[in-house]
């Protein structure tokens, strides 16, 4: 038992030599200040980064010796923002994205039966199938 106890001290010891820097943080739309899932954060010189979970929230452990680094937050139907690390404070991070208005283009919906979509692509077979060998 003793054993364990000298090994958990010197372990929680050497914790305290890590220099690490340990953000969290919480994302939400600017509009709706709904959380956002899946959005990634991630240094941009360096090979680190995580997930914000399905309520927005992200844990990010960073070493010390980046701190002249960006961290950026990104995802896919929002603009990226850029945050430089020696900017922030050790509390916890609300981020705010501002959505990218996306214009899709027109849908029309036809109403076909079986024989119609059978014809087309009988007509179209050739089109998408190579009749000749490729190599």
């Amino acid at each position: 038992m003793k054993k364990i106890y000298f090994l958990y001290l010197i372990l929680a010891s050497l914790s305290g030599f890590t220099q690490d820097v340990i953000i969290k943080g919480n994302i939400s739309d600017i509009n709706s200040e709904k959380h956002i899932p899946s959005v990634h954060i991630y240094t941009n010189n360096d090979m680190i980064g995580t997930v914000s979970n399905t309520r927005g929230d992200f844990i990010l452990k960073l070493p010390k010796s980046i701190q002249a680094d960006t961290l950026y937050v990104s995802h896919i139907a929002y603009q990226t923002k850029k945050i430089s690390l020696s900017e922030l404070s050790d509390s916890a991070l609300s981020i705010y994205m501002s959505p990218i208005p996306m214009v899709l283009p027109e849908v029309s919906v036809v109403n076909l039966t079986v024989r119609d979509i059978f014809d087309s692509i009988k007509h179209h077979l050739n089109d998408n199938y190579y009749s000749k060998p490729i190599l």
